[in-house]
């Protein structure tokens, strides 16, 4: 078995996917599989949600910098580019401002996408602000994580759910049709799902 790491913010669940590839355990996939991950329904706390996966996932590349993905890098990079851009400007001029607008339109493709996706074109402002912060906040979550050392989080602290009561999120999986999956794992064989 691989338990969650306690010394993770979080990206625990990363880590023992990371943890059972890297000792070659057989994992299938299962569409019947529920995953709960609670949002945040203000402005700060997205930000904050969005700086600890950041933090995470930095610890996690601290952890195993050969797991480490383009796509977890570049909200840093997005920021270090941010946080120079003045002093781009001044040495190269005008033309180090293209990266900017560069992101500005990829930002407002990706908010298309999202107004379009939700149907409701009023939201695309919404959705680009939102994109923004993401980028930003998670960079700089990512950074703190590839920065701190390896410091344990107490275990109650780790291992407390906070969310729903999980009977009630399976009774409404179960009231809609779908079969919920518990994949059990042994390091020794595949991982076989088994239904609760």
């Amino acid at each position: 078995m691989v338990p969650f790491a306690t010394d993770l913010v979080c990206a625990e669940e990363n880590a023992v996917l990371e943890e059972l590839r890297s000792r070659e355990v057989t994992m299938r996939y299962s569409p019947e599989l529920v995953a709960y991950h609670e949002r945040r329904a203000t402005l700060r706390g997205f930000a904050r949600q969005m700086y600890k996966y950041g933090r995470g996932r930095g610890q996690l590349t601290v952890r195993r910098p050969r797991d480490v993905r383009l796509p977890f890098v570049v909200p840093t990079l997005l920021l270090a580019y941010l946080l120079a851009t003045p002093l781009l400007d001044v040495v190269f001029g005008p033309v180090a401002l293209l990266g900017l607008v560069a992101y500005v339109l990829v930002l407002a493709a990706g908010a298309a996408r999202i107004a379009l996706t939700l149907r409701r074109i009023s939201e695309f402002p919404l959705a680009m602000w939102l994109l923004a912060v993401m980028h930003v906040c998670y960079g700089a979550g990512f950074v703190r994580g590839v920065a701190s050392r390896r410091i344990p989080v107490a275990p109650a602290q780790a291992r407390t759910w906070q969310g729903p009561d999980v009977a009630q999120v399976l009774g409404q999986v179960r009231s809609s049709g779908v079969q919920p999956v518990i994949a059990h794992v042994d390091t020794r064989s595949s991982v076989e799902p088994s239904v609760e």
